[in-house]
């Protein structure tokens, strides 16, 4: 048990792969003693209080709880994973004399003075990816890149039990948010090509957001392209997956296809952020442009129907994935934090 405090912050008040990941590091830090600073009544502070419900050395408080803590222990680091958050790390930094240092995860560059005053005062910088680490150029001498883990997500009967009705079909699903930047009528459309030519295909959309009413609109007659809905039971979806398509317009690094290693699945990204840093072309899956869908679907079908290439490609995921491990991503800011 070392005698460091983590005061981690994460002020989301969604639950997405950034606060996946935040959970995945605390809950391998088991050694530290951790505070975690949320917003109230959220997802993350649910799932936040169900770890520590776990853990006697993580604990969800307060503000003000927080910077009593790093104003009255020595060995404090401030750890903010999120916008909101770096301000808040950035204050409590201030008046506490304590270092902070801020994870980046979106592929944009920072808005505004007082962004740039928060990030260029932080002890260090980690990005989820080289793309997004390009954007901080210039803000800070001391800037990492850390890559996201895959995490052990939670398996539901109920969600397995509804997926037996697609029976053996090969199975092509996009996780996330249903929202523009996630590019959906890219996989719409690939679906509407193939329908007819390859009817063993069939397209899973899984996830929640404001664009869910026109999409299913673009996607009105089709057969072969189911909308699930949201589910937090995301290795039940992974399991039944054949291939993991992300074409979206942009992304700090695409953790699900983190997600969908773990489970061996082969995957067609975009070449959007840091996707080109996880997807290994021809290997592990296949890099196409946002607008292309002729690629994607010449990759998908050689996927659905070569099975010598469709093994060999979770041969060689199977091979590298450990790399992205929650064990592995600790150890990497474990150094980073050494390093303050």
């Amino acid at each position: 048990m070392t005698d460091r405090t983590l005061i981690h912050i994460n002020l989301a008040s969604g639950f997405g792969g950034g606060e996946v990941q935040t959970l995945n590091l605390i809950e391998q830090l088991s050694d530290y003693s951790q505070l975690i600073l949320c917003k109230k009544g959220c997802d993350f502070e649910r799932k936040s209080r169900e770890l520590s419900a776990e853990n006697t050395n993580i604990k969800v408080v307060t503000f003000w709880s927080a910077l009593c803590c790093a104003l009255m222990k020595k060995n404090v680091i401030i750890h903010a994973h999120d916008g909101r958050g770096a301000h808040i790390a950035r204050i409590m930094a201030l008046f506490s004399r304590k270092q902070y240092l801020i994870s980046r995860r979106v592929d944009k560059l920072l808005k505004g003075k007082v962004s740039e005053y928060t990030y260029r005062n932080a002890a260090a910088l980690v990005a989820v990816s080289c793309k997004v680490a390009s954007n901080l150029q210039g803000l800070n001498q001391n800037i990492s890149v850390i890559h996201d883990s895959y995490s052990n997500l939670p398996r539901s009967r109920c969600v397995e039990q509804k997926l037996l009705d697609l029976g053996d079909k090969f199975i092509v699903t996009q996780l996330g948010s249903l929202l523009d930047i996630k590019n959906i009528p890219f996989t719409i459309e690939l679906a509407r090509q193939i329908e007819r030519s390859h009817p063993s295909v069939h397209f899973l959309i899984v996830g929640k957001g404001k664009e869910k009413v026109n999409l299913m609109k673009q996607a009105k007659g089709l057969s072969n392209i189911t909308f699930f809905g949201f589910t937090s039971y995301v290795a039940s979806i992974l399991e039944r997956t054949n291939v993991l398509i992300m074409p979206s317009k942009s992304e700090g690094l695409g953790s699900a296809v983190l997600e969908a290693y773990q489970h061996d699945k082969p995957v067609i990204t975009s070449k959007s952020g840091g996707l080109p840093e996880i997807v290994q072309h021809g290997e592990t899956g296949y890099l196409v442009e946002t607008n292309n869908i002729e690629q994607a679907k010449r990759h998908l079908l050689a996927l659905a129907t070569d099975d010598i290439l469709y093994e060999k490609l979770q041969r060689n995921i199977h091979g590298m994935k450990l790399q992205y491990s929650p064990q592995t991503m600790a150890e990497n800011y474990i150094a980073c934090y050494d390093k303050l």
